[in-house]
């Protein structure tokens, strides 16, 4: 099995079809039988990627979106064949979803019982749901107003 040489570009939103920003992307890895995976980055446009930051996007709407776009949406299980891939939200990097090097912990769960992975690449906390049993950022953690 050959490895795949990269994601495939995401130049425009899934959703709407503007021009993608650079981050955040639903990151995949496409196991469809039969061919070669691949893994597969799904840009969004700045005013999905932000309704996604703040957690008013679904991830699995957008993989959904794209599916039936591509005319393989499976009717009873929409994840059939792929992988979704825990990147940060804020810079695209990928997420580390154990502890880091030399003890230091990069995900954990917050008091607010939500479980949340610190970018290794930036400051930011990303809320980690499980969707389809792989771990994914939902959405940028922010800390409960008081």
């Amino acid at each position: 099995m050959t490895a795949s040489p990269g994601p495939t570009p995401a130049t425009h939103c899934v959703l709407c079809g503007f021009e993608a920003v650079l981050a955040p992307r639903i990151h995949l890895r496409d196991l469809t039988p039969g061919v070669p995976p691949r893994d597969v980055a799904l840009g969004l446009c700045e005013t999905h990627g932000a309704r996604l930051w703040k957690g008013e996007l679904r991830v699995l709407l957008v993989v959904e979106t794209w599916l039936t776009a591509e005319d393989r949406l499976h009717p009873v299980n929409p994840l059939h064949g792929l992988r979704l891939v825990a990147h940060c939200l804020a810079c695209d990097a990928p997420l580390e979803l154990s502890p880091g090097g030399d003890g230091e912990q990069r995900s954990r769960a917050m008091p607010g019982g939500e479980f949340v992975a610190e970018c290794p690449a930036c400051p930011t906390l990303n809320v980690v749901e499980s969707i389809g049993g792989d771990p994914v950022a939902v959405r940028i953690w922010q800390p409960p107003r008081t």
